[in-house]
């Protein structure tokens, strides 16, 4: 196992974190913990982090939840000297809460999105299948707002019913049993058909500022369960990232999912947030949180911004630990 020599910081903060958990693991690197009232309305969560913002002199906020009506209030939070790191309008976050509106923005000029289908019933999912099968399309679908791949299915036809609940691999279905599990309502909300992209998947961490990229890590998934990941030099990968910066005005940390078809790389969705795989991307020497912190802090230019080390195998191991906060008696 190797470690990198270093990974760039470029500034120490006084960070504070603030969850709905007691035993959330994110408090335990933190200076002070708050614990926040669960349960609150978007806009009553807000006035809470308005409040929190001003009591306890917070100069970066970056929230992880209720991002659009925190976004809706941008100059409520500027008005307080707090910047908000949400990288995008309140109007580009709903867009990429929408798959399908999402991919129909798209140009060949910003990246190419996958074929598909939008439909709403199960007769024309029936139609859907037919036409994208008919195109040579392996076929897949999901819902248009969905969060971490639920819902995402593989039409597989040459798997039986008992296969489908025995088999292990709960993301393939036969197209009979999908239709009669969606025939059974009248109308579901938007799902989308589409080809399926057969090809490897990347997740693109990337830190822009006012729609500029900054700096990409593209990150290719692992193949199996168990499995490394890859950080790549993928320079399609970045061009597209770039595309879809400018395109959107993005401004902080972003992700970007790609998946191939054979030589093409179409965009999945983009996450206006830090991914869940956001560590191993620092591993290229690149702390893309703290860079992103440190320049909306004003402490930092992105001229001063290190290149990534990339054509790393990286992989993750866990440790077990006693919490520091136990029974809350650090949580405010």
């Amino acid at each position: 196992m190797q470690r990198l020599a270093q990974t760039t910081v470029p500034h120490r903060f006084h960070v504070l974190c603030s969850h709905t958990n007691r035993e959330f693991v994110g408090f335990e690197p933190a200076m002070e913990r708050f614990l926040e009232p669960s349960g609150l309305p978007s806009q009553e969560y807000v006035q809470y982090c308005l409040k929190f913002c001003t009591d306890n002199a917070v100069d970066v906020f970056v929230p992880g939840r209720s991002r659009i009506a925190l976004a809706a209030q941008r100059n409520d939070f500027e008005k307080i000297g707090v910047r908000l790191l949400v990288p995008g309008s309140t109007e580009t976050l709903r867009l990429f809460e929408d798959k399908a509106k999402f991919y129909e923005r798209l140009t060949p000029a910003i990246a190419p999105a996958p074929r598909f289908i939008v439909v709403r019933n199960a007769v024309e999912f029936a139609d859907a299948v037919s036409t994208l099968k008919a195109e040579g399309c392996e076929v897949c679908f999901k819902p248009a707002a969905s969060t971490g791949g639920l819902g995402f299915r593989i039409l597989d036809d040459g798997r039986s019913d008992l296969r489908n609940l025995f088999g292990g691999e709960n993301i393939r279905i036969t197209t009979v049993l999908a239709t009669h599990i969606l025939a059974q309502k009248e109308k579901f909300r938007p799902l989308l058909v589409m080809e399926y992209l057969s090809g490897a998947e990347y997740s693109v961490d990337c830190l822009a500022s006012s729609g500029h990229l900054l700096c990409a890590v593209p990150r290719r998934k692992p193949t199996r369960i168990g499995g490394a990941q890859f950080l790549e030099n993928r320079p399609e990968l970045i061009t597209l990232s770039a595309n879809t910066a400018t395109a959107f005005k993005l401004d902080g940390i972003f992700n970007v999912q790609v998946r191939y078809l054979k030589s093409v790389a179409k965009v999945l969705e983009i996450n206006a947030r830090m991914s869940g795989g956001i560590c191993f991307a620092c591993l290229s020497g690149v702390d893309l949180p703290a860079w992103a912190i440190a320049i909306a802090a004003g402490t930092t230019s992105p001229s001063e911004i290190p290149q990534p080390q990339l054509g790393l195998a990286v992989h993750q191991q866990y440790r077990e630990f006693v919490l520091t906060n136990q029974h809350g008696a650090a949580v405010r």
